[in-house]
């Protein structure tokens, strides 16, 4: 994951001077929110999770084990991709 993310990153920023590190910041900044508040996230099925991203066009999906308290990151997807990609970074 952190590969692909790194190329958004670099993406953005040849687009315009540090929007790349504000893409950083502000996934950082989402990833803080869904630690802090698990539960706020849409429920997509079971445990998993959907954040949509408020300044970038990604969301992030996660799953959320309660009786754990275990949060895991599966994926951040561009809002134009399949959103059915996750699937197949679980198996």
């Amino acid at each position: 994951m952190r590969l692909l993310i790194s190329k958004s990153i670099d993406w953005y920023e040849s687009q315009k001077s540090n929007l790349g590190i504000e893409l950083a910041a502000n996934l950082y900044y989402e990833l803080q929110v869904i630690l802090q508040f698990p539960k706020s996230s849409r429920k997509i099925n079971n445990e998993l999770r959907r954040k949509v991203m408020k300044k970038f066009p990604f969301n992030i999906y996660c799953f959320y084990y309660e009786e754990n308290f275990l949060i895991e990151v599966i994926s951040v997807l561009h809002g134009n991709r399949n959103p059915n990609i996750w699937k197949e970074r679980i198996n």
